[in-house]
């Protein structure tokens, strides 16, 4: 789905800007923990993380793998 975008911009801007938008998600909670809250903003940057977490998985080929992780995970933590 994203392999095109990956292609053009390259593995290297995709994963810079991956970091990025982990960076300004980090940033939105952090002012709503101190009492800013700015839902919209918060919405829209884990909108962003999750694309470019997306994209991660379709750069590194590893969703199955992930996903292992993730079941696992949510096991120990009661959720499946």
């Amino acid at each position: 789905m994203y392999q095109e975008h990956i292609d053009k911009n390259g593995i290297f801007t995709q994963t810079l800007k991956c970091v990025e938008e982990l960076g300004e998600l980090s940033v939105a909670l952090m002012k709503d923990l101190k009492g800013s809250t700015d839902f919209n903003n918060i919405d829209e940057e884990i909108a962003d993380v999750s694309i470019k977490l997306e994209q991660m998985l379709e750069i590194y080929k590893n969703s199955a793998k992930v996903n292992e992780y993730r079941s696992k995970k949510l096991i120990r933590i009661g959720v499946l």
